[in-house]
């Protein structure tokens, strides 16, 4: 399934290549394959999933993306995020207006490039930053009651 769906986004954007209107398109994985799946492919490259080091532990759970736009935008390579900042970039990216909320992630991104369940990268700690995200993020799981541009 994989060269399907590489062919199918091919031609997503060759479409795209020749649409006028200004367009971007995020492509990444959202999950990764399941411990049968994942290690047999593992065993085979001489890895054993029972004594993987840390290091390789956050190597399983790194996604590639991208961000294409049928028009010049900034390029960049080897750019590491989490899929927290990941919506956000893209509307930053495509000039598109982002919210209050979105503007704290875009800076909150700063000092901690990526915050993952098992993993939390920091450029300053800013641990007073940090607790605010931390409070931002359960009231949008757990106590919004609807959209706003906040």
């Amino acid at each position: 399934m994989l060269k399907k769906s590489d062919e199918a986004f091919e031609k997503l954007i060759d479409y795209f290549k020749e649409v006028k209107e200004p367009t971007v398109i995020c492509m990444f994985g959202d999950h990764q394959p399941s411990n049968a799946v994942a290690s047999s492919v593992l065993n085979a490259n001489g890895i054993d999933v029972n004594n993987m080091s840390d290091e390789q532990q956050k190597l399983r759970y790194e996604v590639p993306y991208f961000i294409w736009a049928n028009y010049d935008i900034e390029s960049k390579t080897d750019a590491d995020t989490s899929i927290n900042y990941l919506a956000a970039q893209v509307l930053d990216v495509a000039g598109v207006k982002t919210s209050d909320y979105q503007n704290f992630l875009l800076e909150l991104k700063n000092d901690y490039p990526v915050i993952t369940a098992t993993d939390v990268e920091t450029t300053n700690q800013n641990e007073d930053l940090f607790n605010l995200y931390k409070k931002f993020q359960y009231y949008r799981l757990f106590d919004w009651e609807g959209e706003s541009n906040e």
